[in-house]
């Protein structure tokens, strides 16, 4: 059974688990077409897909998918820690997706920083790995600027980056 993360908040935006009525805006953000490149799997996905990929992700303890918003409300996108390894204290961290309405304005390197303190504080974890396709400046960029460092290359289609906590 899943963990109940109470939202974390810090610096004017609120890190909190996906709900079902979130369902449908993630689902726009990840078939978006600029989005769409930077996943493993670049295809649309349909809605019965969608809904099928979270009752099973309701099923999963330790993925935690959290909705980035704030105070009055707006969603600016989504990002997970998931894959956590409890008695290593390890986890990946991914699945960023942005609302196109809010690109572009700091908030998603902001929501990564606050999201590596709640690993740390509430999560109790000690490191996270991220995998990121090479050609995705953007997103290094802002993993770079949070303190990942990249350590490894699997392949020429992902770039692995760490943080110790």
């Amino acid at each position: 059974m899943k963990k109940i993360l109470e939202p974390y908040e810090k610096d004017n935006l609120i890190l909190r688990l996906l709900l079902p009525d979130d369902i449908n805006h993630t689902l726009q953000w990840r078939n978006n077409e600029s989005h769409r490149p930077w996943f493993n799997t670049t295809n649309m996905i349909s809605e019965k897909e969608h809904h099928n990929w979270y009752q099973k992700y309701l099923k999963i303890d330790n993925d935690f998918i959290f909705i980035i918003t704030d105070q009055k409300g707006l969603l600016y996108g989504q990002l997970s820690i998931y894959r956590i390894n409890w008695q290593a204290r390890t986890a990946e961290f991914g699945r960023f997706l942005a609302n196109p309405k809010y690109e572009n304005i700091g908030i998603m390197k902001k929501a990564c920083k606050i999201a590596i303190k709640l690993a740390k504080e509430t999560l109790n974890l000690k490191e996270l790995t991220l995998e990121v396709k090479p050609n995705n400046q953007k997103a290094i960029h802002i993993y770079n600027s949070c303190g990942f460092i990249s350590t490894e290359s699997n392949s020429t289609m992902t770039l692995i980056m760490k943080i110790k906590l």
